[in-house]
């Protein structure tokens, strides 16, 4: 009994010791105030850079999000006068190889062409608006 009682005694010193030298190690190892202001600083000089390079990565961004969205109106546009371009050529040539076998063409079908062909004027201001 005496043995556990002294061993106890013992743990309880050399905790006590432990604790007091922990707490005098923390003491000493925390920061001034003049390392954490000018940790501080460093650190929002680091947030400043980084903030920096995030906007100029962002402006990057925008503009390489604006040249695609003008490729992709400019390919629509293209597309679209394409495929007019070649309906209005279609029915052109139908109606003068009517003409050229001597059948009448109904004014209908002329207007019809002319309705393609005031789209394709209209497309073409669309680009011409773009373009600028």
């Amino acid at each position: 009994m005496k043995r556990i009682f002294l061993a106890s005694v013992i743990l309880l010193v050399i905790s006590i010791a432990v604790f007091a030298q922990q707490t005098t190690l923390e003491s000493t190892n925390r920061p001034t105030s003049g390392q954490t202001k000018e940790e501080a600083r460093d650190y929002l000089n680091q947030g400043r850079s980084f903030a920096t390079q995030f906007d100029a990565s962002q402006a990057e961004l925008n503009t390489r999000n604006t040249s695609n969205n003008d490729m992709h109106t400019f390919n629509r546009l293209k597309d679209e006068l394409d495929r007019l371009e070649a309906a209005i050529t279609q029915e052109q040539n139908r109606r003068a190889a009517s003409l050229d076998k001597g059948l009448k063409v109904e004014q209908d079908s002329i207007d019809s062409i002319q309705a393609l062909i005031d789209q394709y004027k209209a497309k073409l201001a669309e680009l011409e608006a773009f373009s600028r």
